[in-house]
C-alpha cells in the first residue's frame, strides 16, 4: 500500500471516528439507529479497533452482535464468535438482520465478496450509517 492510499485510509478512519464521538457527546447510538430501521441482530465485517468501538456503542442497546467476521478471527474478541470470511459461515452470517462493515476502505471487495458466498443479509458501511444518524 502506497503512502497516498495509507494516507487516504487513515483520514477516512479519522473522519469515522471523529463523527462517532460528535454522536456520542449528542446522546446518539448506533443501537438506537438500527432499532429504528427494525434491525434486532447483527454482524459486525471488520473487528479491529473500529469494529470494537461499534460493539461497545452496541453494548448498551437492544441489539445482539450475533458474530465478528474479520481475516484476523483467532486473534480478535468482541465478545461475540468470531467467524473467518468464507462462504462456509453465510449462514450463521445470513441468521443476522444486518451487516455492519467497518473496513469501509475495503467496501467494494467486501460486497463483492458476500454476493460471491451468498450472503443475502443486508449490508449497512458505518460510515453511511453514522452520517444517516
Amino acid at each position: 500500500m502506497g503512502y497516498q492510499e495509507l494516507a487516504s485510509k487513515y483520514e477516512t478512519l479519522f473522519q469515522i471516528c471523529s463523527r462517532l464521538l460528535q454522536l456520542k457527546n449528542q446522546g446518539k447510538t448506533i443501537g438506537e439507529y438500527l432499532e429504528r430501521k427494525g434491525v434486532n441482530k447483527v454482524a459486525i465485517w471488520g473487528c479491529a479497533d473500529l469494529g470494537q468501538r461499534v460493539c461497545e456503542d452496541l453494548a448498551g442497546s437492544k441489539i445482539t452482535v450475533v458474530c465478528g467476521i474479520d481475516r484476523l478471527s483467532g486473534e480478535r474478541d468482541i465478545g461475540a464468535p468470531m467467524l473467518a470470511p468464507s462462504a462456509g459461515n453465510a449462514g450463521v452470517i445470513n441468521g443476522c438482520d444486518a451487516i455492519i462493515i467497518t473496513p469501509v476502505c475495503d467496501l467494494t471487495e467486501i460486497v463483492g465478496l458476500a454476493d460471491q458466498w451468498g450472503i443475502t443479509a443486508p449490508l449497512y458501511a458505518i460510515d453511511k450509517i453514522l452520517m444517516e444518524m
